[in-house]
């Protein structure tokens, strides 16, 4: 009976540890969710960027292409470096190149640079061609605190001389406020913005450069 009654003991602690130690193991998103899709948006309140003395013609935007593991709906994040999940019951609307595109658009025709500002898949003929490649765009876990990753490759092109004028990578990073997908979404939204602003104020600055 002592024997029995130490046993019933001893598993019982043995149960209350592993729940403690499941209370304490961290997960990016809980099961049984509704799955739930997200956009991204220019923020409205912020300042339009300098204007140019004059519009540097027609600028033709395109879609960006995507690397990695950018080319798919599902919202990124790394526990550990080189190793890529994607939450199960959160996702963007679109691809991010299909949600960035149009935010690249905003963003240029803010500047009041461009005569006209259009994605690649208009007809229009135009003399600048901005393409862009997301490199990484992924919530990182095992940076304390966690953070978003967004980096960019960018391409400014004479349309006319069929030259490059211009290229630059573009790497933001931003802290997430939540441990989760909705921290995920917050960070990408504020990194995207900082993003379009630095694109746009370098594409502005090399296209006046290069019709001097």
């Amino acid at each position: 009976e002592l024997m029995q009654s130490s046993l019933r003991w001893s598993a019982g602690i043995l149960a209350g540890l592993l729940v403690a130690l499941a209370g304490c193991t961290i997960f990016p998103e809980q099961p049984n969710q509704p799955v739930r899709s997200y956009v991204l948006t220019l923020d409205a309140a912020s300042d339009p960027w300098p204007s140019c003395a004059a519009p540097n013609g027609v600028l033709i935007v395109g879609l960006p292409r995507e690397q990695g593991g950018a080319n798919s709906s599902g919202i990124a994040y790394l526990m550990r470096p080189h190793e890529i999940r994607y939450y199960a019951y959160n996702q963007w609307a679109e691809s991010p190149a299909r949600l960035l595109l149009p935010l690249l658009v905003q963003a240029m025709e803010k500047t009041n640079c461009w005569s006209t500002v259009t994605p690649a898949n208009n007809a229009l003929r135009g003399d600048y061609r901005l393409d862009t490649e997301i490199l990484h765009w992924q919530q990182e876990f095992f940076a304390k605190p966690p953070h978003e990753r967004l980096s960019v490759r960018a391409q400014l092109i004479d349309s006319q001389k069929r030259g490059v004028i211009a290229a630059k990578r573009f790497e933001i990073i931003e802290h997430s406020p939540t441990a989760d997908a909705y921290g995920a979404v917050i960070a990408s939204n504020q990194a995207v913005n900082r993003l379009l602003a630095q694109i746009a104020d370098w594409a502005k600055d090399n296209a006046a450069r290069a019709s001097r």
